[in-house]
């Protein structure tokens, strides 16, 4: 029979804030996802570690949203929220896009939007998208970070 309890199978273990580093994209697409979750404690505990994630590796999350945003497999509300969050990251208090210690990310974030400007067909997406772009693009046209 295949009645026993088995344990851990199947359910879905927290990544703590100390290992949120080390997450890898399908994880982080994962704690994005669960930040839609109706329930209260699951969507506060993944908001909570994203925002750990967002102090600790910005850079990562970072490129992961604008991963996600790109992802068409990602499915269209996964991805819309992926550019909201970019776009959050972009008007943070201390800009941390616009820093220096975010290296070739600024440069991933930057191709990647124009790439999906270029080539986006979703219309809800698009929307999402331009907002994101805007958003970005001042912050980093101030700290001289987007000159072309």
């Amino acid at each position: 029979g295949g009645g026993g309890r088995r344990r851990g199978a199947g359910a879905h273990q927290p990544t703590t804030p100390r290992t949120a580093a080390k997450m890898d994209i399908d994880e982080f697409r994962e704690l994005v996802t669960a930040m839609t979750a109706n329930d209260n404690d699951a969507r506060r505990q993944a908001e909570d570690m994203y925002n750990d994630m967002v102090a600790n590796v910005c850079d990562t999350v970072c490129d992961y949203l604008i991963r996600m945003a790109a992802d068409t497999d990602a499915g269209l509300m996964l991805r819309q929220f992926a550019l909201v969050l970019l776009k959050n990251v972009a008007r943070m208090q201390g800009e941390p896009l616009a820093s220096p210690a975010m290296g070739d990310t600024v440069d991933n974030v930057k191709s990647g939007l124009v790439h999906l400007v270029r080539h986006e067909q979703e219309k809800l997406v698009r929307h999402r998208l331009i907002y994101c772009t805007a958003e970005v693009a001042a912050v980093l046209v101030k700290a001289d970070r987007w000159p072309d």
